[in-house]
């Protein structure tokens, strides 16, 4: 299994992605999705909400 870093992960967010902040306790991505308006995934480290945010892209893909 092959590692996907910050850049990686962001990249196949594409025109999603809007955003990535250091909140107190948790990271915080956010995207821009289509038909919807903004949705901000938030997780303990940043690779970890960069691929919830890349989940929930796929799943909205496959629904």
């Amino acid at each position: 299994m092959n590692w996907l870093g910050g850049d990686q992960l962001r990249e196949l967010l594409g025109g999603t992605f809007r955003g990535l902040r250091r909140d107190t306790d948790a990271w915080t991505v956010r995207l821009g999705l289509p038909g919807g308006g903004p949705v901000e995934i938030s997780r303990p480290g940043p690779a970890e909400a960069y691929g919830e945010a890349l989940l929930r892209l796929i799943r909205l893909g496959t629904d």
